[in-house]
């Protein structure tokens, strides 16, 4: 009989008085009584004190409490050797008492002890059918609000599979015009044809597994919402005891719901299909340019129909206006543009050197220097002549 009595005697000195259960961080406080450290300051709340033992009575600083680990190591051989029973369904796991009410701060069955302990004297404690109609009013407005939010998912999750199906649609459409416009200049712009397809299957494989995933998300999002308003139906048919035990993972799981709407995704392709013939495209953009005589430098001779010119061997008797480049043989075109594509196709006969760009209007005409220069858009005033130079 002595082994028996000495694990009860090992149960009882390694069990905590007010949690009922094997000691976790235990504390000794002035008297010598040793609780659960967390236990004894519920018990005890605020730590300003004295307060008595739950005990002896006796008054005892809450600073006072000293870690007592070779108990501590006493109970986790009691807890090894006597692992704790299941807790019955409808007993209170610290207490092993009946669960009678339902704090409404922190969301949890409490038995008497746990009344008692002075934990939830400043909660709002009610018993436990009042709790679960409460409750299971807030659980019906849940439920109303995850339908609306599974209604939302499907309408998203159509909308976004419709978006997949027309974005291929685009993408093969935009295939079949590329494979028809380089049909017929295939041998010369073989290459060309290729880095197109290219770059379309890559845009194409860059947004299509997005949209993918976007309906792929939301398809995972409706099945959590069906399987968390399918527990909460089920929680609703349960009586009070049931209905509140872990209520408040169930609430934390219902607030943590937030619909994720589809990735907004620019339906716009970058690449566009313009190849018509090369020669085609530049006479598009091609410009007739008419030299102006009064922007002409004194050294340049232009011919009667001013469409072309040379450097002469004596500089010419001219008026020297503020529109005249001198020095610098420039000459500028009658013709202003301040936006769009321009192509010029110039003969330079036997020049060895010669330049052709653009020029503000208000540009300095008397500085020697300041070769024409390529204009961007942004960079177009209201009016922009063209400049022939020729260097040499």
């Amino acid at each position: 009989m002595a082994a028996p009595d000495l694990s009860t005697n090992l149960q009882e000195e390694a069990t905590c008085a007010i949690c009922l259960d094997y000691f976790t961080d235990p504390v000794m406080t002035d008297c010598g009584h040793n609780f659960c450290r967390k236990c004894i300051r519920r018990c005890w709340g605020q730590p300003e004190g004295p307060y008595a033992c739950p005990e002896c009575r006796e008054l005892s600083p809450q600073k006072n409490l000293r870690p007592n680990r070779p108990l501590a190591k006493m109970a986790e051989m009691a807890r090894r050797l006597h692992p704790p029973s299941p807790v019955p369904q409808g007993l209170c796991a610290a207490h092993r008492e009946p669960l009678a009410s339902f704090c409404g701060d922190e969301l949890r069955l409490l038995c008497a002890s746990c009344e008692r302990s002075g934990e939830h004297w400043a909660h709002r404690v009610r018993p436990l059918q009042d709790a679960a109609d409460d409750l299971k009013g807030r659980l019906e407005k849940s439920l109303e609000h995850l339908r609306k939010q599974m209604e939302d998912t499907l309408l998203f999750q159509a909308q976004a599979e419709e978006t997949c199906a027309l974005w291929q649609k685009m993408i093969e459409s935009q295939r079949q015009n590329v494979l028809g416009e380089f049909e017929r200049l295939h041998r010369l712009l073989a290459e060309k044809e290729q880095k197109l397809l290219q770059k379309l299957e890559e845009e194409e494989l860059e947004v299509l597994p997005r949209l993918h995933e976007s309906a792929t998300r939301l398809g995972q999002q409706s099945a959590q919402l069906a399987t968390l308003i399918a527990k909460l139906e089920g929680r609703c048919q349960l009586p009070a005891l049931g209905l509140l035990q872990d209520i408040k993972d169930s609430l934390h799981r219902v607030q943590d719901v937030k619909l994720q709407p589809p990735e907004m995704v620019p339906m716009e392709l970058r690449t566009v299909c313009r190849v018509p013939g090369l020669m085609e495209t530049l006479q598009r953009f091609r410009g007739d340019m008419t030299l102006d005589p009064d922007t002409a430098n004194p050294e340049l001779v232009l011919s009667e129909d001013r469409r072309s010119m040379q450097r002469g061997e004596q500089r010419q008797a001219l008026p020297d206006s503020p529109e005249r480049f001198d020095p610098g043989p420039r000459v500028l075109g009658k013709e202003r543009f301040t936006s769009g594509r321009h192509y010029w196709e110039v003969e330079v006969g036997d020049r060895a050197s010669w330049a052709l760009g653009v020029y503000r209007e208000n540009v300095n005409r008397k500085e020697k220097g300041g070769a024409p220069y390529r204009l961007m858009a942004s960079d177009l005033g209201s009016t922009t002549p063209m400049c022939v130079e020729p260097i040499i």
